[in-house]
């Protein structure tokens, strides 16, 4: 699934996204996440939600916390691409799911 990308309204200027237009944003990805949600379950498949695992670690918190670059991304990132520590978290998320 696809978790949150930025909180609602933003955080500008640290991020060149308005109220709204961050609104809009997450909105959309909201419906990608109920999208593969709906197919995963068309399909009778295993959905592995993202959403709760990346409360917090949006583009707008501190890059030391951050799973998801933001437009103005740090590092070598890639703007709304997930973080090394974002990968990291998710892959070991899903190692924990898929091993229970």
């Amino acid at each position: 699934g696809y978790g949150i990308f930025v909180r609602p309204g933003g955080c500008f200027p640290d991020q060149p996204l308005l109220p709204n237009d961050a609104n809009y944003l997450q909105a959309k990805v909201d419906e990608l996440d109920d999208r593969q949600r709906q197919l995963a379950a068309d399909k009778g498949v295993e959905f592995f939600d993202t959403r709760s695992l990346s409360e917090g670690h949006d583009m707008c918190a501190p890059a030391g916390d951050r799973y998801v670059e933001g437009y103005v991304a740090k590092d070598g990132g890639v703007p709304l691409h997930p973080t090394a520590l974002g990968a990291a978290a998710l892959g070991n998320a899903l190692t924990d799911y898929l091993v229970l």
